[in-house]
This record gives C-alpha cells, structure tokens and sequence, in this order.
C-alpha cells in the first residue's frame, strides 16, 4: 500500500463543511477518489456516504464502495475542529494520528487536511454505557491501554512535550478560561477554580513524594477514554480518535476509564448540574488493575497484591486533575463561535460546573478516607 509519506499532504488547507455534504456528499466523495491509494478509477455514483455521528467537536462519515473490487472497501473521513494553540497544536495533533496509524496504535491516515483526514475503517463498534460493567470487556481493555501505553511512548518522537498534559494544560487555560467566564456574565466562581487547581498542585505534589505507584509514570496517553472512543473488534477492544493525546499520568488515563461520568443535561436550567458515575465496581477496578499492571510490567499481578491497592489510590487522586481539566476544556468550548459547536452553549455551563463538583465529590472521599 502506497505510504502516506510519498503522497501530497496539504496541512494547511481547510475543508468547507458545506462543499462536503452537497449534492448527496459529492465533495466528499471527490476528496476520496482524489487522495485515497485504489479509488483512483472509481466514480462517484460507486460511493455512498453516510453521516455516523456528530459529537461534541466532530463529524465522523462512512464511505463505502457499493460495487467493485478494492482492497479499500470502507473509510472513515473525520471533520474536526482545530481551535489554535489554546486547546492543541493541531499540527502535533496530526503528527501524532499518522505515527500512531503508521504503528498499527490507531486507524491508518490515508491523507490529512487541517482539520479533515481520511482514515482506515476499523471493523467494530462504539462501547457502550454498560460495557464498562462487562468483566470480558474491561480485562480487555486493561491489556489494550497498557500495550498502548508502552508501545506509544516507546515511538513518540524527542520534541513531543514529555510534561503531563494535566499540569500544562491548566496553566495555559486558566487564563483563558477566565475571560470565557467574565465574557458570560461570571456564571462560575472562576477564583474558586483556580484555587482548586493550586490545591490539586499541592496535594498531587505531596502524593508523588510519598508513593512510587505505577500510577504516576508519566507515559504517552489518549487523555479521553470516553467509552465511545473505544472499539469492540473482533480481536479485542481498540482506542479511537486521539485528538487530545499526549503525555500524562497513567492514573488520569485510568481514572478515565474506571470512573466514567453520565452528565444529566438539563435543556431547561443551566444550574442544575446532575451527574452518575458508571458503577464499575471496587472488585472490578482491582481486577482491571491487576491486569493493566501485569501487562505493563510483565510479571503476574494479582487484584488482591499491594500494588493494585497503591495503584487504585493514585488513581483516586489523579481524578482531581482530570476533573479540572475537563472543567476547564468545557470553559474554553463555551469560548467557541457557535457556529463550530455542536450542541448548545448552556451544555458547557452545566458540564464545567459539573466537573467542579466532582472535583469536590472526589476530594471528599479522599478527607473522608484519610488520603488527603
């Protein structure tokens, strides 16, 4: 298969979402016979295209060949937003998708625009809500995340940013995160905000002194283990779309994935701010552990060792952190044109307030355990 390094790659252009999705995705269409290896020769009326989701930044589509003999017969074309430098380099951020298609980590890029790129479709579906409860599913993923994680860090490249996204992304935010605030009426107590996030620096500081928990390595992650960003595959479960990856803490990327939020939207009344986090039980969480611990270090790790229960602890305090970065993230999505969002505004009001009190909830189950 040609090499995406040998073709024509324009970074620097932008794709019109209108130009894409008219005339029955005619421009759509176009782009892949244009850039993607054996479509060369096929014509439009041989694609169909169907729009697969449209999240909270992206549109994802299908391509498929109706007819004809491809080794190519579905592709995945992903709209995104690139918001500058503020929420990612997007360039880093499209360096990163291409080495990790290159190493068989993520979906093969076939050709990238600034933000459009033409990927591999994986075979599989989304997680669900209840996958996380399903013992075969989460041992699974426990063994993907930690392959991941060393073969990831093992090929990313000397001027990728080794410091953990946890702590450089707040100190870049925060300011910004202000001016969003002040610009909506000072709906937040942003000084609050940010006094947690000194708090967050001082607790995680006097816990990184006193533990040597695997859980505090600072390897290369995903940073968004939102269950629909992880496949079902026939050969076991795949992470997708990583438009926030980088380095950080093992235990921010665990405490992702173990103690995942469902946000109760209120459309009617921004203030009232809801929230279940999906019941992965305590045994559940020490055999995810075990697995994830034993992969990674390649010995046997067994749920009932001492070093599940250490890890599972700085997991507990890494959620701090990852409970203000996604405050924050919704900030800066509430600073967005509305134009690029899509869902409401009033949904990143609830969604940074939300966060805010987990991060409350979290550390007062820590006090209340004598962890803190």
């Amino acid at each position: 298969m040609e090499d995406l390094k040998d073709q024509q790659v324009d970074a620097s252009a932008r794709v019109d979402l209108t130009e894409l999705e008219k005339d029955d995705f005619s421009g759509l269409k176009d782009l892949c016979i244009k850039h993607v290896p054996f479509w060369a020769s096929v014509s439009r009326g041989q694609i169909r295209v169907k729009l697969m989701a449209q999240v909270l930044t992206n549109r994802l589509y299908r391509a498929d060949l109706m007819e004809g003999d491809s080794v190519l017969h579905s592709l995945i074309v992903k709209r995104f937003n690139v918001f500058g430098s503020v929420i990612n380099n997007a360039d880093t951020q499209i360096e990163t998708f291409e080495l990790l298609g290159e190493n068989d980590l993520g979906p093969r890029i076939f050709y990238r625009f600034r933000d459009v790129i033409i990927q591999e479709f994986i075979v599989g579906n989304t997680l669900e809500r209840l996958s996380l409860l399903n013992l075969s599913c989460l041992t699974s993923m426990a063994s993907e995340l930690a392959r991941f994680h060393k073969s990831a860090t093992a090929i990313a490249p000397p001027h990728w940013d080794r410091n953990p996204v946890v702590l450089r992304t707040v100190n870049t935010w925060l300011p910004e995160a202000r001016k969003v605030v002040e610009a909506n009426g000072n709906f937040l107590d942003i000084d609050g905000l940010e006094r947690k996030v000194g708090e967050f620096r001082a607790i995680l500081d006097a816990h990184l002194k006193a533990s040597d928990s695997y859980a505090n390595k600072v390897l290369f992650c995903h940073n968004d283990l939102y269950y629909k960003n992880l496949l079902n595959t026939p050969h076991g479960v795949r992470l997708i779309d990583f438009d926030y990856a980088g380095f950080n803490y093992v235990g921010a990327e665990v405490a992702k994935v173990i103690d995942q939020l469902d946000i109760q939207y209120m459309e009617d009344d921004d203030d009232i701010v809801e929230y279940d986090v999906i019941g992965v039980t305590d045994e559940m969480k020490a055999i995810f552990a075990g697995i994830y611990l034993s992969e990674a270090l390649e010995k046997n790790v067994l749920p009932s060792d001492e070093m599940v229960k250490d890890f599972l602890t700085s997991v507990r305090i890494h959620t701090l952190g990852s409970a203000l970065f996604w405050s924050l993230w919704g900030l800066l999505m509430l600073g967005q044109p509305v134009s690029v969002l899509n869902v409401p505004q009033a949904f990143y009001r609830q969604y940074s307030k939300l966060f805010l009190k987990y991060y409350d909830d979290v550390l007062s189950g820590l006090k209340k355990d004598g962890l803190v």
